[in-house]
């Protein structure tokens, strides 16, 4: 086994068990995120990620000062390698969770993206129809229509 496959499998091990650490402490302090739902005609841009289970939207934590069209930028091009432009990112809504507000952001993409996965933090990244996600709020399900 190569080293990079190691270090990947450890970084996927790290993950694991900090989340749950992390989200003792979101519950605690709080945190706000983002959420991206990057389209493609009728598909949305679904990730798993190596600590949860199912897909997901992409999204994460935003920083200290960072506006949440600022975190979908970044989180976008960290976990998926793409690279956005701020202005082309549209808020939809902001809904809470148990640890704050999620601000769900929108991109139509008109050409299919080549998208890059560090195969650490997330192991997997498809287009699907949006009846593919489960885990969302009556919000989030509403805008995706499911």
């Amino acid at each position: 086994m190569r080293i990079s496959h190691l270090l990947d499998r450890g970084y996927r091990t790290a993950y694991r068990l900090a989340y749950p650490l992390a989200c003792k402490w979101w519950s605690i302090v709080g945190n706000d995120g983002v959420m991206a739902a990057v389209w493609i005609d009728d598909r949305v841009l679904a990730v798993r990620h190596s600590y949860k289970l199912g897909l997901q939207l992409p999204g994460g934590s935003m920083a200290r000062g960072e506006t949440g069209r600022l975190t979908v930028v970044r989180e976008l091009r960290e976990e998926l390698g793409l690279t956005i432009d701020p202005q082309d990112v549209t808020p939809i809504l902001t809904t809470s969770c148990r640890y704050g507000l999620v601000h769900l952001f929108e991109l139509r993409l008109k050409v299919m993206p080549t998208v890059l996965i560090d195969g650490r933090e997330i192991i997997h990244a498809e287009f699907v129809l949006p009846t593919s996600i489960d885990e969302w709020n009556a919000d989030i399900r509403s805008y995706l229509q499911i």
